[in-house]
């Protein structure tokens, strides 16, 4: 296995380097700081308690806010050329979709599997950049556009909230069936990989890369992927989306294949907000995401945003099954403190499974986020 993705990498590489190979052009000149020519250090630390209840019993729990984790970072331009270092990492306090009523994760354990970010990447001509490292394959984010401003705590990945959790079947069993299991957003991971990237003009990137899961706790899959990203404005309106595909080979469990999408629409002068995502997957079923939001200016401290959303998937725990997720957020942030303050609810239905409808789950999660 190991030896097959080194020699697709190599591939990939030569590839690569032949699409960008070009004279040197300035470096990425959003990075400041003291080190080297260019540097900064930056991070953020989410905690929030979670409160969740399957009908017989609630937990609660202190997390990580996993739709937006506490992490550290730094990024540095090398001086005289075009590289660019970057290394992040999350600071191992246990996450909000790792707590369940059987098993949750230790409150602190910090491992490999929590470095994010581990990359050189190179800027060419023609607005092309060429990773390699433990990073963003092509298809990461390209499920979460979302101009809310309500993601930190409500977004495609419904499962974030609290993804141990497992349904109740009708007579009050434990069923088996987390909620991790029961919802898929089909986005994209990060892997030790290989990444080209290109920019179309009007706001349109092209991306392609090829990895491998090198720092997980087992090593299990290689992912090739491509996706095309857009971001602009069109008067009154801001427009993010993203458009994806992957093929993921996964250790004893053969090829899965995956495709996905997703756009958020922002009106700026109202503050009201749309944002629709949707995949499939071969095999499993197809999935869809809807959430309608408002940013307002009503209150001294910064700007308040609210939304409601909605999440439904077929065929991802049995032929037929149908899972459904609802959730409301506020987002409230302090304005000179990149601070924000959240609150999420959730709600979580199975049906059609092969053992029947199950009793529904119901989450909350408040919290706060602070930039730096």
């Amino acid at each position: 296995m190991r030896s097959s993705v080194s020699g697709r990498f190599q591939l990939f590489l030569v590839s690569c380097l032949s699409l960008g190979a070009a004279a040197p052009v300035a470096a990425d000149q959003d990075w400041t700081g003291p080190l080297g020519r260019e540097a900064t250090v930056y991070g953020q630390v989410s905690a929030s308690v979670v409160t969740a209840s399957d009908g017989t019993d609630r937990r609660t729990y202190g997390a990580d806010a996993a739709q937006s984790v506490s992490r550290i970072g730094f990024r540095a331009s090398m001086p005289g050329s075009v590289r660019n270092f970057r290394f992040e990492t999350g600071l191992g306090f246990r996450h909000s979709n790792q707590v369940g009523q059987m098993a949750e994760a230790p409150a602190f354990d910090l491992t490999k599997s929590d470095i994010r970010w581990l990359q050189l990447s190179w800027a060419l001509p023609r607005g092309q950049t060429f990773s390699l490292g433990q990073g963003s394959m092509a298809t990461d984010n390209v499920a979460t556009s979302d101009l809310s401003g309500t993601d930190v705590v409500t977004g495609v990945s419904v499962p974030d909230m609290a993804g141990r959790f497992q349904f109740r079947t009708r007579s009050g069993l434990l069923s088996g069936i987390t909620l991790k299991s029961a919802f898929r957003t089909y986005d994209g991971i990060r892997r030790v990989r290989a990444r080209y990237d290109r920019r179309l003009g009007g706001g349109l990137v092209l991306s392609v890369a090829a990895g491998a899961g090198y720092l997980q706790d087992i090593f299990t899959d290689e992912v090739y992927d491509i996706a095309l990203t857009y971001s602009g404005d069109q008067g009154d309106y801001r427009l993010v989306a993203a458009l994806g595909a992957s093929m993921t080979r996964e250790t004893g469990l053969g090829t899965v294949y995956e495709t996905v999408g997703s756009a958020s629409v922002l009106h700026r002068p109202s503050g009201w907000n749309v944002t629709i995502s949707g995949g499939a997957a071969n095999p499993g079923g197809p999935g869809v995401y809807v959430k309608l939001g408002r940013r307002l200016d009503w209150l001294p401290w910064g700007r308040t945003a609210l939304s409601v959303d909605v999440l439904f998937n077929h065929d991802t725990v049995s032929d037929g099954s149908v899972s459904r997720a609802w959730g409301a957020a506020v987002v409230q942030h302090l304005d000179g403190r990149n601070v924000d303050l959240f609150l999420g609810l959730r709600g979580y239905d199975l049906r059609n499974t092969v053992l029947g409808d199950l009793r529904p789950v119901r989450a909350a999660q408040l919290g706060v986020r602070w930039r730096f």
